[in-house]
């Protein structure tokens, strides 16, 4: 039970992992892909503490992911894909949401926050493609849709900017009008003004 496999400087046309349960130790380094069309299938499978390291994910076309665990890898020099499929139209959402969610949870575990922000945003945007195909909770859909449009599920800082200025400035001048002035003019208007002439 406790033995050794270890997978180095494989180029691969296709990778499947299928009903695997590592229960020894799994190293698994340098697997590149040997055309563009290439795709990694990890199906009902739990790679439990599997030491990755040295992949490029990104030169996989996709990466196909079902019923598998892989929140408890050690992970080391990995470039990440969020080219994340199930191949499984029924209930697909549901599959891709806790893929990212797992792949979330690593980046918390081994503190990679940009890799954790932009699996929390794919986590939300399948969960969000989820409800809309149940037809229902229309609260939690309301939710995730402002929190998509306003900053992306955390990942666009400059997105919650630029709506906080145009919030502001909208409700500035709205006040304004509403306590009856009629000459809107801002200072930063008439500073503008002044450089300018």
């Amino acid at each position: 039970d406790n033995n050794t496999l270890r997978i180095e400087d494989v180029t691969v046309d296709s990778c499947f992992i299928k009903r695997f349960s590592n229960n020894g130790n799994l190293f698994i380094s340098s697997i590149k892909s040997a055309q563009n069309n290439c795709t990694l299938y990890i199906q009902r499978s739990n790679l439990k503490s599997a030491e990755i390291y040295d992949i490029d994910f990104n030169s996989f076309e996709k990466i196909v992911l079902i019923d598998s665990n892989i929140q408890d890898i050690i992970p080391s020099n990995i470039i990440w894909s969020s080219r994340i499929d199930t191949d499984v139209q029924e209930s697909r959402y549901s599959y891709l949401r806790e893929a990212y969610r797992q792949l979330k949870n690593l980046m918390i575990k081994y503190h990679d926050k940009p890799e954790e922000l932009k699996f929390y945003s794919l986590e939300m945007n399948s969960y969000h493609s989820q409800l809309k195909q149940e037809k229902k909770h229309f609260d939690e859909k309301f939710i995730l849709w402002t929190n998509k449009v306003s900053n992306n599920h955390g990942f666009s800082w400059s997105r919650a900017f630029s709506l906080i200025v145009c919030l502001t400035i909208l409700f500035y001048y709205t006040e304004k009008i509403l306590i009856g002035y009629t000459h809107l003019d801002h200072p930063l208007l008439q500073l503008t003004r002044a450089l300018l002439y």
